[in-house]
C-alpha cells in the first residue's frame, strides 16, 4: 500500500514441511485495470497503459512553394 512505500516483506517463514520438503515461495500480482504488470523475482512492477491522441495544423509560410516536402514527421 501507499502507507507503507509500495514495499513489502514476509518474515519466519518455514523453509521445510514437516517431512522435509522445501516449500517453494513466489509471489503473484492480480491485474489492475488500466496497467501492464512485470513481475522480476520478488519486485512487482505496474506501468500505466494509456493512451492518448494529439491533432495538429501544418501551416506552410513559404509563398506556395513547389519544393515542399510530400510529407512531415512530427
Amino acid at each position: 500500500s501507499e502507507a507503507t512505500g509500495w514495499k513489502y516483506g514476509f518474515k519466519d517463514l518455514a523453509a521445510y514441511d514437516a517431512e522435509g520438503n522445501a516449500y517453494k515461495y513466489e509471489v503473484k500480482e492480480q491485474p489492475v485495470d488500466g496497467y501492464k504488470s512485470e513481475v522480476k523475482g520478488y519486485d512487482i512492477t505496474n506501468t500505466k497503459v494509456a493512451q492518448t491522441t494529439v491533432e495538429g495544423t501544418k501551416t506552410w509560410k513559404d509563398g506556395n512553394a513547389t519544393d515542399r516536402p510530400k510529407t512531415i514527421k512530427v
